[in-house]
């Protein structure tokens, strides 16, 4: 083969697959578990299998779907787990084992009017002056959304509605309603001026509401307190929102908008920045180092200050070869370790996650797409490692070590486009 040739297989980084292998050409057109570092082509690690999540009596555990890691007043970190109709937490101690604690709220229930006590349910129906509390049971399309407000787990269940609250001080202690608090939530998020907010709702999906600064029980505005809220203006319902430098990012199945702190009396603005866009759940939109990217219906998209879409090389396989009727199982978060975006996406067979795209945007690599298959329910970009968590049902993996899946053989390939090659003959 002459040198001339050997140009053929300098190959830019990233899977191609936005046509025919024969058009692609001169690119990687296929792949599995496979990344680029410094634009040389490398196995995506392994994984092992760091813990399973300690049964709950008397109940079938659904999947996690929902994690969250912090530390709290003394640095120790903790990390919070969330299926439909469980949830756990752990601290993470300094020889690095895990101690478990099972937190489920009381009553965690299917709430359909997000309402509870007396007067909340249909005139005339059950007994009189006893309150409802509770509603139906939990189905599996319940989400967890996480954050923390100082050393304290703050949480929603996206089908029971309250605002629940743990304290890892008392760890053995359940997590409890607040009962101050607004009952008809979709989700809650910390902003960086320390407030806490609940937004969403079955009854006022685009609803924002917030307690005073540095408080979790003061949520009816007064002359003397910053709370405070309004509604946005949209025609979607609220499903996910994140922190960005600036504000909050929240996203609506049809639009964006950016929360901004304005000081007293108002608070917060908000502001809607595209009517382009949409979200397709609420735990496939997360923070990275230079905004929030997210996944939409048809496209991937990203935040730096402005709303672009993310061009994407892999698109065909998550929207064209993907059940996304199961929306609210799609998730994604970081791996800092590759410094990558990862999303978990059932394929076209599949009710269950079963496959992952992947942006990496290595400041020393081109930036590039790579996807194929990886059964998660669930990512974690932990506190207190460079190595994400990846979760099955109720399976912790410790990724990127090792080249196993924990222990068995993985199906590690990459195929380039139809490339023609020279015979070599020269006159």
């Amino acid at each position: 083969m002459s040198g001339e040739n050997l140009e053929l297989f300098d190959l830019p980084p990233g899977l191609n697959r936005t046509s025919s292998q024969y058009a692609a050409g001169k690119s990687w057109w296929n792949g599995n578990l496979v990344r680029w570092v410094n634009r040389t082509l490398t196995p995506i690690g392994g994984w092992v299998t760091k813990y399973n999540l300690p049964d709950i009596s008397g109940i079938v555990e659904e999947a996690v779907r929902s994690t969250h890691s912090w530390r709290d007043l003394l640095k120790t970190p903790w990390a919070a787990y969330g299926s439909a109709n469980a949830l756990w937490a752990s601290r993470i101690n300094s020889n690095g084992t895990y101690t478990f604690y099972i937190i489920t709220p009381a009553a965690l229930g299917y709430n359909p009017g997000g309402k509870s006590g007396y007067g909340s349910g249909p005139y005339g129906v059950g007994p009189y002056g006893i309150s409802p509390s509770g509603g139906t049971d939990l189905d599996s399309t319940a989400v967890w959304s996480f954050d923390n407000f100082g050393k304290m787990l703050v949480a929603v269940s996206s089908q029971d509605g309250r605002l629940i609250i743990w304290d890892p001080a008392t760890p053995t202690v359940e997590a409890v309603a607040v009962g101050e608090a607004p009952v008809d939530n979709t989700l809650v998020v910390v902003t960086d001026e320390e407030f806490l907010m609940v937004m969403g709702g079955k009854n006022n999906p685009r609803r924002v509401k917030w307690a005073s600064r540095r408080t979790y029980t003061d949520w009816v505005p007064t002359e003397l307190n910053s709370a405070g809220g309004f509604d946005l203006q949209s025609n979607g319902v609220i499903i996910g929102a994140c922190r960005v430098p600036g504000g909050v990012l929240v996203l609506t199945d049809t639009d964006a908008h950016l929360l901004e702190y304005v000081g007293p009396p108002y608070y917060y603005g908000r502001r809607r920045i595209s009517t382009e866009c949409e979200l397709v759940s609420i735990n496939a939109v997360f923070s990275v180092s230079f905004g929030a990217v997210w996944l939409g219906r048809s496209s991937f998209w990203m935040y730096n200050g402005a709303v672009n879409k993310l061009p994407c090389s892999v698109e065909y396989d998550v929207f064209l070869n993907s059940n996304l009727s199961q929306a609210h199982l799609v998730h994604g978060g970081i791996n800092q370790y590759a410094q990558e975006a990862w999303w978990f996406y059932p394929s076209q067979d599949s009710s269950v996650p079963n496959r992952y795209a992947a942006y990496g945007y290595n400041k020393d690599t081109n930036n590039y797409w790579t996807s194929g298959e990886m059964p998660r329910t669930a990512w974690m970009n932990p506190i207190w490692q460079d190595k994400p968590l990846g979760f099955n049902d109720q399976t912790i993996y410790v990724q990127e070590t090792g080249s196993t899946a924990d222990g068995a053989l993985r199906n590690v390939f990459a195929e380039t486009g139809a490339i023609e090659i020279n015979n070599g003959n020269s006159s």
